[in-house]
């Protein structure tokens, strides 16, 4: 904490024993108004309090007692300072009020007395919360230290002309889709830190006095566009052009191409545009959206693209994508480098516009989460703060897609939120986000698939955007479409999208995430079909030959169901449950997964 704080979250177990035993609130007078009856004189309630506050402080607070152990104990100090706090409030107003009156000096000296007593019960409270937050800094310090290290050895075994490709494509995408929010001015300070991770900066241009605030939605909904029509794929041009005819009712008559009039068409247009359509509501949240993914992309300088081009080419070495993965690696490292999530918020600003937007918007914000932010919570480290900007723009990705997964996209609703953006740390110098990425689980749930209990002594829940992420966070949260049985070998419909419920669940293992999903990925029934006849017996006396044949059959069989899987992180799981070469022999009769194969065996 920072030196003013210290005050009172700095003291020690004796600085704060010496002050407690100065004196208490005279017994005898309390056990008289007791006998009375009178629980409401403020002598009676607020030493009840403090005697309250200081035995549960001695044994149900005490972190070293066995049943805390391993309890995220600090929402129950907070919550139990503040009750005391607001004890002390309501005891200083009624001093004043006794003062002001001229009560008896012996009456103000006892409530004196416990409202010092409540003090020290505070500070106790505030340092138990301070010295548990310092524990885990310097714990997860301690770790991140640990981590480096091994992530450095990791990063000398990246080849160094791929690095360097990366790069090169990186800094020639963050010129395109940045320049033009940097003024050319040299001297313009707030242009030249803008791109420090750690400073709250952010370039001139983006001032709130001026035309940013007066046509921000305008600004970014041309950005959407000038984006769009020069992505790689082809369909995202399309609805781009298509969408721009429509809501700016092109004259064919006019001179020009329908490029060039975009080009020519300026935020205060499209502003004029924009405030006369139905859903101005959605469209503005998608600008917001795509602005945070604006100030992701700003905040990422050279060195910071270095260190993500490193992560991005080991997490390409771990999963092993290649480029037949293709909304994967496009988006990670391919013609834009680090910077092709850029697109996909501009592609959602146009879905918000284009007429079939009640469908192509929450299909593709699912595959950004499914396939995306999968990725993205391992190569950016999610949770770390190390990169605090980008865990803005998926915490704020995360909290929209949230609302239009779960909520039919009518154009007249209107709802209202709250994004986030880093602020100053106190404690460490730097940028974070004030709300936890990663929250604590504060009561016990259960999981909405198995039903088991997931204690809350599991101290983090792990949001959405880890979906589909391959490695081993429980519990999570899932993105599910309920559809009936009958329909799970089928793609998903626009009719589904209509009639069909979706929500999101916790689930608490890789085996209750992949039923969440199985009735929307056709493929995963047809596996959990494949693997439930597996074991059936062979005939009586098949040669062994035979056997080996069939064995390896039903492994090249499995191995490309799981190929042909419609998402690359999913793919991911589903290899970690059933290993495509990990079907054993089992006595010559039958076959049966071998579940703990890590490794395919390759042929």
């Amino acid at each position: 904490m920072d030196d003013d704080d210290n005050s009172t979250s700095e003291l020690d177990s004796s600085q704060i024993d010496s002050v407690e035993n100065m004196g208490s609130a005279d017994d005898s007078e309390f056990e008289e108004l007791v006998n009375l009856g009178r629980e409401d004189h403020p002598l009676v309630k607020y030493t009840r309090l403090a005697s309250t506050k200081r035995a549960e402080l001695e044994y149900h607070y005490d972190p070293n007692v066995e049943k805390n152990k391993g309890k995220d104990m600090i929402p129950l100090w907070e919550n139990a300072k503040k009750t005391v706090d607001g004890g002390i409030a309501e005891l200083k107003i009624i001093l004043e009020d006794q003062r002001r009156k001229g009560d008896s000096e012996e009456s103000i000296l006892k409530l004196d007395v416990v409202e010092r007593d409540l003090q020290i019960i505070s500070m106790k409270f505030e340092m138990l919360v301070a010295n548990k937050l310092k524990d885990d800094y310097l714990q997860e310090k301690k770790h991140k230290e640990f981590e480096e290290v091994g992530t450095n050895d990791r990063f000398r075994e990246i080849d160094s002309e791929n690095l360097k490709l990366l790069l090169d494509r990186s800094k020639k995408a963050r010129s395109k889709f940045i320049d033009n929010f940097i003024c050319k001015n040299k001297g313009c300070q707030k242009c030249t830190d803008c791109s420090d991770q750690n400073s709250p900066t952010l370039p001139c241009c983006f001032t709130k006095s001026g035309q940013f605030e007066i046509y921000r939605e305008g600004l970014f909904v041309q950005f959407a566009f000038l984006t769009c029509v020069r992505a790689r794929e082809p369909k995202i041009r399309e609805i781009a052009m298509t969408t721009f005819r429509q809501i700016a009712q092109v004259d064919d008559n006019e001179e020009g191409s329908d490029i060039k009039k975009m080009i020519d068409m300026k935020a205060d247009k499209w502003q004029s545009l924009l405030a006369k359509l139905k859903q101005f509501n959605l469209v503005s949240h998608l600008t917001t959206l795509l602005f945070s993914a604006l100030q992701a992309g700003i905040k990422l300088n050279n060195q910071s693209i270095e260190k993500v081009a490193k992560s991005t080419l080991l997490y390409q070495s771990e999963t092993d994508l290649s480029k037949d993965d293709t909304t994967v690696f496009e988006t990670l490292m391919d013609q834009d480098g680090v910077f092709g999530f850029m697109t996909w918020f501009a592609k959602f600003v146009i879905l918000s516009l284009c007429e079939s937007r009640k469908y192509l918007l929450p299909a593709d914000m699912f595959i950004f989460n499914t396939d995306i932010c999968a990725a993205f919570v391992t190569i950016y480290s999610y949770g770390s703060e190390a990169y605090p900007w980008v865990e803005a723009m998926i915490f704020n990705f995360v909290k929209i897609f949230r609302v239009v997964w779960t909520a039919p996209l009518d154009d007249n609703s209107s709802f209202k939120m709250e994004f986030v953006k880093p602020v100053p740390s106190k404690q460490h110098n730097m940028l974070k986000l004030a709300k936890s990425v990663l929250p604590r689980i504060t009561k016990n749930i259960s999981c909405e698939i198995c039903e088991k209990k997931i204690d809350k002594s599991n101290p983090k829940m792990f949001p959405l955007c880890f979906q589909t992420c391959h490695k081993d966070y429980y519990p999570r949260e899932a993105a599910r479409m309920v559809r009936p049985r009958i329909t799970w070998s089928e793609d998903v419909s626009s009719t589904d999208m209509d009639r069909c419920t979706r929500d999101v669940l916790v689930v608490c293992t890789m085996d209750c995430l992949i039923r969440a999903l199985t009735p929307i990925n056709p493929k995963l029934i047809e596996i959990e079909d494949f693997v439930s006849n597996l074991s059936k017996p062979f005939k009586h006396n098949t040669s062994i030959r035979i056997i080996k044949e069939r064995r390896d059959s039903q492994e090249e069989k499995l191995a490309n169901m799981i190929l042909e899987l419609k998402y690359f992180n999913l793919r991911q799981i589903v290899e970690s449950k059933y290993p495509p070469y990990g079907i054993r022999i089992v006595e010559k009769s039958h076959l049966a997964m071998d579940f703990k194969v890590k490794k395919r065996r390759r042929k």
